[in-house]
């Protein structure tokens, strides 16, 4: 079990004891180490658009264990909240979440 945090007015506010996968199912987005991104449609319902040369290729996962293991950062929204930096470390939370740098 570990802490979720949510980040206002410059300091971190605890939401209570909850596990890794319910924060992860109220996420926004998940991006993998093999560079796909994830959007979170529903309650831990993800999918993922893969753009091929002739077609686009749509995934979906209905159990986020499926992905879990592969998973380097967790966002809500443009909030990075949890990230990994090797696959077989945890998943630590950040308790100051940094802003996602946007695309031009």
């Amino acid at each position: 079990m570990s802490k979720a945090t949510s980040k206002r007015k410059g300091k971190a506010q605890y939401r209570g004891y909850c596990s890794q996968l319910d924060v992860i199912r109220q996420s926004t987005t998940v991006r993998t180490f093999d560079k796909q991104t994830w959007s979170n449609h529903w309650d831990g319902h993800f999918m993922c658009l893969t753009q091929n040369e002739d077609e686009t290729i749509r995934s979906e996962v209905e159990e986020l264990s499926k992905i879990y293991k592969n998973i380097q950062t967790v966002a809500n929204k443009d909030l990075v909240i949890a990230r990994r930096s090797h696959p077989d470390q945890a998943l630590k939370f950040l308790v100051e979440p940094y802003v996602i740098g946007r695309r031009k």
